[in-house]
């Protein structure tokens, strides 16, 4: 039996890499053969992939050029990763010729990301594995939507939830909004990365040059802001991530941190695996933020609306590395579950 995954894996996006990564070893470790689908989403590479502008105004072609080597470096760095941890395709799929991936895969599964989302995806619908033969094993894990649905998208959606053999997103309210349309009920499961185990994602950090510091990863004016006053009012360096910055370089500035402002979903995440302090901004209000905060009790330490942070609150490590591997195990309960269907 052999199992494809399918989600956002060619970005310039840290997350995407990791959580692609992570799901792919998780199937691995389990025993099972599986690979990631090299799908080409063109909505995904015309928001993700360094490009140079020469159809719009002078300012955009222009803005283009000085974005691009950053951003080609980066993908470079991303795509070195993935080549070097995972298995991808040797076919490259697109929208054309999807279909074809059911003479290679048994089973599919919808991965993680915000996939789920219309308006990033572009509306498509491989996403929802409306390919997939009806002989074919048709699963999703910690899939996220991001925002409701709306009224338009919800009769398409329903449609092909309801050939789903097994259904898992990766935020509380994803469950309500799934089960509204699906009579398959959702399962509530952890991101990928945490089914990984904080020590091997270790293995991929190296202790930083910095001396002690505080890592910013959201560029945001608040977040700058408190970040460097909080730093200078406790003889801490400043350390921010470049965007250019190697996966590698991404973990190991997260955990070699005294602490870390961020707005990121994974920056989040990384930090509890890491035990790095946390301040944390939910400027767009998100679910998955949120719920976060929440799972591990720590919402105390949600900068968004705090004038002046003066101090950080301690972190208890014990109940979130109990939570954590409660959580962990049950989402590999699920896994295990559809992969021997």
């Amino acid at each position: 039996m052999k199992t494809g995954i399918i989600t956002f894996h060619d970005t310039t996006n840290y997350g995407a890499n990791l959580q692609a990564y992570s799901l792919f070893k998780a199937v691995k470790n389990l025993g099972y053969e599986c690979e990631i689908i090299n799908y080409q989403c063109e909505n995904i590479i015309k928001r993700e992939l360094p490009f140079i502008n020469i159809h719009g105004s002078v300012r955009n072609f222009i803005g283009s050029l000085v974005r691009y080597p950053k951003r080609a470096i980066k993908h470079f760095n991303l795509c070195r990763f993935i080549k070097s941890h995972e298995r991808l395709s040797q076919k490259i799929y697109t929208r054309k010729n999807i279909s074809e991936a059911n003479s290679v895969y048994d089973n599919f599964i919808v991965g993680s990301d915000i996939l789920w989302n219309l308006s990033i995806s572009g509306n498509d619908f491989s996403y929802f594995l409306d390919f997939a033969g009806d002989n074919k094993g048709k699963f999703s894990y910690a899939t996220s939507i991001g925002e409701p649905w709306t009224e338009k998208e919800k009769s398409e959606i329903k449609k092909w939830l309801s050939r789903f053999d097994e259904i898992a997103v990766r935020e509380k309210e994803a469950v309500d909004w799934v089960n509204e349309l699906s009579e398959k009920k959702a399962n509530l499961v952890c991101d990928p990365t945490m089914l990984i185990e904080p020590e091997e994602w270790e293995h991929f950090t190296k202790k930083q040059k910095f001396g002690k510091y505080v890592l910013i990863y959201l560029p945001n004016e608040k977040c700058q802001a408190d970040a460097r006053n909080f730093a200078r009012a406790n003889n801490l360096k400043i350390v921010e991530l470049k965007f250019y910055d190697s996966i590698e370089i991404f973990l190991s500035k997260i955990k070699y941190a005294e602490y870390i402002f961020t707005g990121s979903y994974h920056g989040f995440l990384f930090s509890l695996y890491f035990h790095t302090n946390i301040m944390f901004y939910n400027f767009q209000d998100t679910s998955r933020m949120r719920f976060l905060a929440e799972k591990f009790n720590i919402e105390n330490h949600d900068a968004t609306n705090i004038l002046e942070i003066k101090e950080i609150p301690e972190i208890n490590w014990d109940l979130v590395d109990r939570i954590r591997e409660e959580f962990q195990d049950s989402s590999l309960d699920y896994l295990k579950g559809i992969l021997k269907k």
